[in-house]
């Protein structure tokens, strides 16, 4: 609830372009996350990192609400363009937006970077590539928590984060600290997430033309962490004391654009079956295929329908390849298993090739 005397500041300068970029944005994710949900239902293949990002996209959204919120508070404005000025209510109000801002993005955060190594364990098959991508998801979610309560607790009363209340607030230095320990590891978790599917799908024995498709389209959650960079000199805000706002306008900015693409990034391998059925008149058998899951490799359920076969396939000479219902290596997968990430034609598995 807005306090007595809240006055809507009108933006301009950086506040207009948040809004602008905002809304751009979310209407894309949208667009893209929507899609992806769609191509799901119309193939009844609804998995755990659907279910994820959709907590990533929700919360991302309401983010997003409060970085428009933010807008019209006086974010990206010099205290003198904001009605009351420093000691109204607006200002206040507009401290109390980035406070709640800061907790969904946090969150949201996790759940996305969650979504999109699940979906890269569904290709990794060597151990320490697993290991890996299960420790960035309990890395995100335990940094998540606990810069959440640092959030919580930063002012005592938590009423002094937007107001001049009476109590304390640990020093501004913890807050930029903290901006950077958050940026590190999302540019380090990012660049993983883009350079290892790359390293496996590199292995594989396609043209390299198709390679290079592939890799740019499980790449593209590099675009998130450029993002981050930006962003990472607007933590000197939190030194200033005038026009805080104003300086706080381009990390909310660029954190918007970061969490937007990472959700855009993470669908866009499951975007591949829409533009291969706007290209037929019908579905292929490859979309028929109940083994043909996200990324078109085999989910837990259909590892079992597919072991009698492996077993023909072993004797017949075929290399016995360990078993990871997640792994694109299985000796019972279907021909068209890599058909969402690219088709099979041409494609030797590792260890096939004589």
């Amino acid at each position: 609830m807005t306090q007595a005397g809240w006055e809507a500041a009108e933006p301009q300068g950086l506040g207009k372009a948040l809004l602008v970029v905002t809304i751009t944005f979310t209407a894309v994710m949208s667009l893209v996350f929507f899609l992806r949900i769609g191509i799901r239902l119309r193939y009844q293949e609804l998995m755990r990192e659907d279910y994820l990002m959709g907590a990533g996209y929700m919360l991302n959204l309401v983010q997003n609400a409060f970085a428009c919120y933010c807008a019209y508070n006086g974010i990206g404005l010099p205290d003198s363009d904001i009605p009351g000025g420093k000691q109204g209510p607006t200002y206040n109000e507009g401290l109390k937006a980035v406070f709640l801002w800061q907790l969904f993005y946090l969150t949201s955060m996790a759940f996305i970077k969650s979504s999109i190594c699940l979906t890269i364990l569904r290709i990794a098959i060597i151990r320490w590539q697993r290991i890996l991508l299960w420790t960035i998801i309990g890395c995100s979610f335990f940094v998540a928590i606990m810069l959440d309560i640092f959030i919580l607790v930063e002012c005592q009363p938590m009423q002094r984060i937007w107001n001049e209340a009476p109590g304390w607030c640990y020093p501004d230095s913890a807050k930029v600290a903290i901006t950077f320990i958050t940026s590190g590891v999302n540019i380090v978790t990012d660049w993983i997430c883009t350079i290892l599917p790359i390293f496996i799908i590199w292995k594989l024995q396609m043209p390299k033309q198709r390679k290079i498709a592939l890799c740019a389209v499980l790449g593209a959650g590099s675009l998130a962490s450029i993002a981050t960079l930006v962003r990472l000199p607007s933590a000197k805000a939190y030194f200033e004391t005038d026009d805080y706002l104003k300086v706080l306008g381009t990390k909310v900015t660029w954190t918007i654009i970061e969490t937007d693409v990472a959700v855009i990034a993470g669908c866009l391998p499951a975007l591949r079956r829409l533009v291969k059925g706007l290209s037929s008149n019908r579905p292929s058998d490859a979309y028929r295929s109940s083994d043909n899951k996200l990324l078109g490799f085999i989910s837990w359920k259909s590892s079992k329908k597919g072991s009698k076969g492996s077993q023909k396939d072993s004797q017949k000479g075929t290399p016995k390849i360990p078993m990871n219902p997640y792994s694109p290596y299985r000796t019972d997968m279907p021909n068209d298993s890599l058909e969402e990430v690219g088709s099979t034609k041409g494609i030797i598995l590792p260890g096939t090739a004589k």
